[in-house]
Formats: structure tokens, C-alpha cells, sequence
């Protein structure tokens, strides 16, 4: 293993050097003081592209694999007898070995493990690999993929309406569905500077400042009837179903209009409130 990881040439030292030498020869009346003197010998300048560590992490993570179960202070100190801390090349791995192996994790109440390092934006699930805190043993926890990650977070945000087509839109407001329509307006750049405009929102009922450039605005607003209740009861079912299939895919039939997350409302993090997702 310390051969393969360490003892490996740097990314970009194939590169060609793009020092140069050069003679002025003697011309008669020509003037030397334009030629350039010097050139710079920085690695920025000799190489397209710097050199850099070539992190050769598979072995690392191909010997993980390999002592699952074992006892992680063992496994430990047989890479600390391979690798010698005491060099760059060593310490830069071990570094790698520190992020790929969570070792502050706990059991919860219902045995999940999860990780101590959690936030607002860091799930305290734990993936990969990961020292167990009873046992001590070297664990792995299955990665959740990009599309399970993502029908997890379309969970917690709220439904607030769907696309009927480019001009309207079915919205729940304080309890009650409606037709809304929605017009395009587009504000140049010098009326904006030289004086704001306002129009009334029929969603929020007070008006707003158009920014430059195109403003999609709801200026109308209708209740709807029983017929369009009962679809967008369906469009609901329909929405609830595709987050309950696995893997997840989004319906191109469905566009939908989401609202605030749940998670963030919790944390009091409105970066994510007001969001629209549509599905195309």
C-alpha cells in the first residue's frame, strides 16, 4: 500500500516546461532596452496546469472494506505501520482516512447511528464507514443516493399549488383553492432606476416592488369549483404516490408548486421558504 499511495508522481509533472533561453544577436542600430531581461520561473508560469498530490485513495478505501468487523484501534495502527506520519505524503493520507471514517457517532433511542458533527445543513445520519460507539468495531452504513437524498427533502416541503398551464395555476389559500392567473409584466432598467413600480399581488393582498427586467404576478384570482377540487385531489394523490416509489423519479406530467420547508421553518432558516418547484 505505501507504494501505490505514496510513492506515485504529482499530477501534472508530465506537463511540458515552458522555460525558454534566449540570444539577442548584434543589429546595428536596434535598441535592446525592449527586449524582455527576464521571465518568471514560477510553477504557475512554467506549467499549463500546477502540480498537486495525486490522492490515490482506493487501496485505503479497498483495505477498509477488508476489515469490516475488525476492531478500529487495530486496524488503526496496521496503517500507521504501512504509512510513516512523519512525512507529507503519510499525514496527507491519514487526513483522507479521517474524513472517510465518522468516529464520533451514537445510538439513539431507536439504535440509528448517527453522527455527533451534525447541523442544520449536515444530515446526522451516518454514511459510510464509521466506528460503531458500543463496539468499537470498524462498521459501514449504506450511502443514500442523490435520488432518495432528494425525495427525502421533497417531503418536508408543503404542497401549495399546481401548474394548470403557463397563465394559471391551482393555489391553497388559508385553507381554501383557487384559480390563479398570472401575468408576465417586464419593467426596463432606466424606468426602474428612475422611478419603483408596484403592482398588487392577489396571493400575498398587498403591493409588491416589480425588480427589472420580467415579473411574473398573480393579479387574478378565482374559487374553484367542485369538479376542480376533485382534480386537484387527484393531483395530489398522484404527487403523494411518486414520493413513495423507489427509486424516485419525477413525473414530467406534474408540475408542482412547493412552499416552505418544514425542516428550515423548525430551525428558523428561511432560506429555503417560498420556493417554486416545477417539474417540467
Amino acid at each position: 500500500m505505501h507504494k501505490i499511495v505514496v510513492e506515485r508522481e504529482r499530477y501534472g509533472s508530465g506537463d511540458s516546461s515552458r522555460k525558454w533561453g534566449k540570444r539577442l544577436p548584434y543589429i546595428a542600430g536596434c535598441d535592446y532596452e525592449d527586449e524582455p531581461k527576464r521571465v518568471s520561473s514560477a510553477r504557475r508560469r512554467q506549467y499549463v496546469s500546477p502540480k498537486g498530490f495525486t490522492d490515490v485513495l482506493n487501496p485505503v478505501k479497498g483495505f477498509l472494506r477488508k476489515s469490516l468487523g475488525r476492531p478500529w484501534n487495530e486496524v488503526y495502527s496496521e496503517l500507521r505501520r504501512g504509512l510513516d506520519v512523519r512525512k507529507v505524503t503519510g499525514r496527507h493520507v491519514f487526513q483522507h482516512l479521517d474524513r472517510m471514517v465518522q468516529q464520533h457517532c451514537f445510538e439513539d433511542e431507536k439504535g440509528r447511528i448517527k453522527t455527533s458533527h451534525a447541523s442544520r445543513y449536515w444530515s446526522p445520519w451516518v454514511e459510510g464507514f464509521y466506528v460503531h460507539s458500543r463496539t468499537g468495531l470498524l462498521s459501514y452504513a449504506r450511502r443514500t443516493s442523490t435520488a432518495e437524498r432528494r425525495r427525502q427533502s421533497l417531503q418536508h416541503r408543503t404542497v401549495e399549488g399546481f401548474w394548470i398551464d403557463e397563465k394559471r395555476a391551482y393555489r391553497i389559500l388559508d385553507g381554501i383553492w383557487y384559480v390563479v392567473r398570472y401575468e408576465l409584466i417586464f419593467v426596463h432598467h432606466e424606468q426602474h432606476e428612475h422611478c419603483q413600480r408596484h403592482a398588487w399581488d392577489v396571493i400575498q393582498r398587498t403591493k409588491v416592488q416589480l425588480r427589472a427586467g420580467n415579473n411574473v404576478l398573480p393579479v387574478q384570482k378565482k374559487q374553484c369549483s367542485r369538479e376542480e377540487i376533485a382534480k386537484v385531489r387527484r393531483l395530489i394523490a398522484q404527487w403523494e404516490r411518486s414520493l413513495c416509489q423507489r427509486p424516485f423519479r419525477f413525473r414530467r406530467d406534474l408540475r408542482v408548486i412547493l412552499g416552505i420547508c418544514l425542516v428550515c421553518k423548525k430551525h428558523g432558516c428561511s432560506g429555503h421558504s417560498g420556493i417554486y418547484w416545477n417539474i417540467l
